[in-house]
């Protein structure tokens, strides 16, 4: 049986190896017709499969709204709004740079929570 550090190292091995592999799934949730704009909902999935594992054993969520001002000028940019899975908070890329942490944060929880509940 293997050590944690045996696992992690494995683990880190395998992103080594496949540092494109972040498996990203998009999902598009709804469409909402408002009397100014049209607001598009979509979920992306992102997970980290490796060689040994190649399911991953969790995944972070995005949700985005997707927001086409009706009103607006069709040459203006869409407005884009953003929101972790383990946060309320709503961001706008142009307020807030995207920070790949926060979905490996989100994951690594995750996995942590999993292994407590199975030990016991």
């Amino acid at each position: 049986m293997d050590t944690e550090e045996e696992k992690a190292a494995g683990e880190e091995k395998d992103r080594e190896c496949f540092p494109e592999a972040k498996e990203k799934e998009k999902e598009f949730l709804d469409e909402e017709e408002l009397k100014d704009s049209k607001w598009y909902h979509y979920k992306a999935c992102w997970g980290l499969p490796t060689r040994r594992k190649p399911v991953p054993r969790a995944t972070a969520s995005v949700y985005f709204v997707i927001v086409i001002s009706k009103l607006k000028p069709d040459t203006l940019p869409v407005q884009v709004f953003y929101r972790l899975e383990s946060s309320r908070l709503i961001r706008r890329p142009e307020q807030c740079q995207f920070r790949e942490k926060w979905l490996q944060d989100i994951i690594e929880n995750k996995i942590v929570c999993a292994e407590r509940v199975a030990s016991r």
